[in-house]
């Protein structure tokens, strides 16, 4: 799914604070649909390679979310947690 796909509306509006919503608790564009490989990922460092792998997460989010909030076209994709919400609604 790709996002945007309107103007500057007010439902537009919601549907963002929805979708950001979305990411933001890991159900849109989790670690789990990444598309990159994780940097750094050979390492002997346990504690290295988990912080490694928050930073990366959490830096792939941000850039996701000032796409979002710049207009910008992105990919959205239902991960596993978004999977587990919809079948409990």
């Amino acid at each position: 799914m790709s996002y945007p796909r309107g103007g500057g509306t007010f439902e537009n509006a919601k549907e963002r604070q929805m979708v950001l919503w979305l990411i933001h608790h890991g159900m849109l564009n989790g670690p789990d649909v990444r598309s990159s490989s994780y940097l750094n990922a050979y390492t002997s460092n346990v504690h290295e390679l988990a912080a490694s792998m928050e930073r990366q997460d959490r830096n792939e989010v941000a850039s996701l979310i000032e796409s979002i909030l710049q207009g910008q076209e992105v990919s959205l994709e239902m991960g596993h947690p978004g999977r587990l919400r919809l079948s409990e609604l």
